[in-house]
């Protein structure tokens, strides 16, 4: 009797130690890429602000060559998250991209879109550079398309985003105000 309950604790024991190890690699596994995550309160204001400027940047040039009868390209975005990953920096956002021209001396929207996108970036020195650019697709394919792109949590928040007022087209119509001014034009801004 003592025989078998020596083998019997040895037996638990081990599969016990069995299942930790693999538990402990499951985890190391679906973690490895996963990185710092940074939110509003962990990063650092000046990054934060140069991190969506960059975005800013890179989305209004790169659609200022799509919306060829826009006068002036305009982006305003909502971030989900900020993670640092394999030595990259995944921003995972909700764009709104308005093109606005000028038209019987009045400035105002004359195309545009929003989606859902991921924006990966390089940080070198105090400077941030777009290595990728990825956005939903459009159609059916338009759910798998952010599932692929965004960790599960963020995808279901862009989801539940589209369409929504986000506070970005307000941002817009502010910025395109301020550019106006800033070229010293005198149109009027559209009521549109």
């Amino acid at each position: 009797m003592k025989k078998y309950f020596k083998g019997f604790i040895l037996i638990i024991f081990s599969l016990i130690f069995i299942i930790g190890i693999w538990y402990i690699n499951l985890r190391i596994t679906n973690n490895k890429n996963v990185g710092i995550v940074f939110d509003n309160k962990n990063i650092e204001t000046k990054s934060e602000r140069v991190i969506n400027e960059t975005i800013s940047d890179y989305i209004e040039n790169y659609y200022s060559h799509i919306l060829t009868n826009a006068d002036k390209v305009f982006e305003a975005h909502k971030s989900y998250s900020i993670e640092q990953k394999d030595g990259l920096i995944n921003v995972y956002i909700y764009t709104l991209v308005e093109g606005y021209a000028f038209a019987n001396g009045k400035f105002g929207f004359s195309c545009g879109g929003s989606n859902p996108a991921l924006i990966v970036l390089r940080k070198d020195k105090d400077k941030f550079t777009v290595v990728r650019f990825e956005q939903s697709k459009d159609g059916t394919e338009y759910g798998p398309s952010i599932k692929k792109m965004f960790p599960r949590k963020y995808a279901e928040k862009a989801m539940e985003d589209t369409g929504r007022d986000l506070g970005l087209k307000t941002q817009i119509k502010s910025n395109s105000k301020e550019w106006l001014k800033a070229q010293g034009r005198s149109e009027l801004l559209s009521e549109e």
